[in-house]
Formats: structure tokens, sequence, C-alpha cells
């Protein structure tokens, strides 16, 4: 079994990495174990669902940073980008049986800064019975606990959930929700509100997509925060895009850019 730390959860119950091996030329490789009473691990189609995978390959960089690089468990990593593409249609999911598959890491480091690894690129392959179901990319920053808190010192640092006040919402205008509490979502102490609640929110935003398979990529420009409203829009880019952004105290802290297209089960 994988140490939850080193996949950055709370709970063994959402760690979906059993175990890897070292692969020459390719980094590592992850055998990926996913529960199929997960409430995240299907769309309304009884597919598998898009958050779920790029979770998957969020383990997987995590997993590879630790193992390969050393990088020490207590250290942050800051998402700059996440980019998922089906190169199937997303296979179905089993009434009761885990969805079993690989998944293939490379990391490319891209700076260092004191002789650590500090801007790295993860490029993923999620794979099944020699398919190549779904390519990832993520890239970020790592960072010490002091250049961390050095880049947080300015940012508020929000009440427990017990203590915070209900978020204002605009009419008319999507407000981004989340429940601290969620474990998936929530999976280690912080003091922002984490990626995976706005990569959940672009997703809902093509919530009828979703099943037949898409191209995502996400661009994180500044902390979301907690204190504010997180407001989502959508608007219709070239080629069949959609362009979706979240836009906190006036300004844009995140854009997805999704394409759909129809594939054939295989």
């Amino acid at each position: 079994m994988i140490d939850r730390r080193v996949v950055h959860r709370s709970l063994d119950s959402e760690v979906f990495l059993s175990g890897y091996t070292a692969i020459r030329g390719v980094g590592l490789r992850a055998d990926v174990a996913i529960p199929a009473d997960h409430a995240r691990v299907r769309t309304r189609q009884g597919a598998l669902s898009s958050s779920m995978t790029l979770e998957v390959f969020r383990q997987g960089a995590f997993l590879s940073a630790h193992e390969s690089f050393d990088i020490p468990l207590e250290w942050h990593f800051v998402t700059k980008r996440a980019v998922l593409e089906w190169t199937q249609e997303p296979p179905l999911i089993p009434q009761s049986a885990s969805v079993q598959c690989e998944l293939d890491i490379q990391t490319n480091v891209e700076k260092l800064k004191q002789g650590r690894p500090f801007l790295l690129t993860w490029n993923l392959k999620l794979r099944q019975e020699g398919r190549t179901l779904a390519l990832g990319e993520l890239r970020g920053w790592a960072l010490a606990p002091h250049r961390y808190r050095a880049l947080r010192r300015n940012a508020q640092i929000a009440p427990s959930p017990e203590d915070q006040p209900p978020r204002p919402k605009s009419e008319g205008v999507a407000v981004v929700e989340w429940d601290d509490r969620d474990s998936f979502l929530f999976n280690r102490p912080g003091d922002h509100v984490v990626s995976m609640v706005l990569i959940d929110a672009a997703f809902e935003a093509v919530a009828d997509a979703v099943d037949q398979g898409l191209t995502f990529a996400m661009d994180f420009r500044r902390f979301a925060e907690r204190a504010q409203p997180i407001h989502r829009s959508a608007v219709h880019g070239s080629g069949g895009a959609k362009i979706i952004q979240f836009r906190q105290s006036g300004q844009v802290i995140a854009e997805a850019v999704v394409r759909t297209a129809r594939r054939s089960r295989s």
C-alpha cells in the first residue's frame, strides 16, 4: 500500500494508487484502483469521470515528486496548469468491482532553486489492458514550507469552517460552492481554496458534454481565497471550445478551455 501522505491524502479511502515500479524511459508506473462506489467515479452516463481521472494524475505527480526526487513530504505544490485529453471514450464503470488501470508518470524538472526541484512538469498516461485511455499534463511549483509562507504572507488566513459566515451570492451569476469537510476536495490542511474545487466547478459547467470525452486545459493564475466569493462564467470560443473563467475580487484567477468530441468505444 502507498502511504497516503505521499499522494497528499488524509484518508486511506481517497488513495487511488496501490503500488508502483520504476520503468526505464518512463519514470514510474503506478497501479490504479478506483472503487466503483466512490461518489465521484461516474458521470451521469456511468463512465469514468474526468474529475476522478485528474485526481489520479495529481496523485501520480505527487508520488513521483516524493519518490523519484526526494522532495520532503511537508513541501507544498502550487498548481499552475492541468491538462486532460481522453484518447478513447471514457470507459464504463462496473457496478461493484473497482476500476483497474496503470498510470505512467514522466517528470521533467524545468527549474532548480538551491539545487532542489522548483518548477516541474508531469506527463501522464492512463492505460488499461494495453490501451491508452487518457493523457495528462500537470505543471506547478514545489515549495518548501518557508517559501510557501512567504508567498502567502499577505493572504488573510481563513477561520475554521464552523466560524465562516455564509458566502454572499450575486443574482444571475454562478458562484462556486464547496464543502470544507469534503475529503476528496480538501485532502490536506490549507489556507486557500484548492485547485480541485475549481476543476470540479469547471467540469460542472460542461456536464452535458463530459460523457462524450473531452480535451481539458486549465491555467491557474492566482490563489483562490476562502474569504471572498468565486464567480464562474462560460462563453463559447473558436472551434467549438467552451471557455470557463473564474473571477474573485474582480480578477481572473483561473481559466479552463474545454473541447468535446465523440469517440467510439473499443
